[in-house]
């Protein structure tokens, strides 16, 4: 898990306020250039959230194909020793 300091998270508490306030602007006045901002931000917003949103589904198919595969027979649980087993022995 990523450590995330509290300076970061009141920086993206910032930042995503501005953008409410720029999309705000946009959708109740007649200002251009909150309209062009509010075009911008979701213009980047939408290429991260589908490149995410791709990753998520590949990694679910992977879980999928991976589950599917398996043995149905459980594996054989080796136990380390604290010495070499002797190869002459039977």
């Amino acid at each position: 898990m990523p450590q995330i300091s509290l300076r970061w998270l009141i920086a993206l508490v910032t930042v995503s306020s501005l953008a409410m306030a720029v999309i705000h602007q946009a959708v109740t006045g007649d200002h251009m250039g909150a309209a062009i901002a509010t075009v911008v931000i979701a213009a980047t917003l939408v290429p991260v959230v589908m490149y995410a949103a791709t990753f998520l589904l590949a990694g679910l198919f992977a879980l999928i194909g991976s589950a599917a595969s398996r043995p149905e027979t459980p594996q054989p649980i080796h136990v380390p020793t604290s010495r070499m087993p002797d190869q002459n022995q039977t």
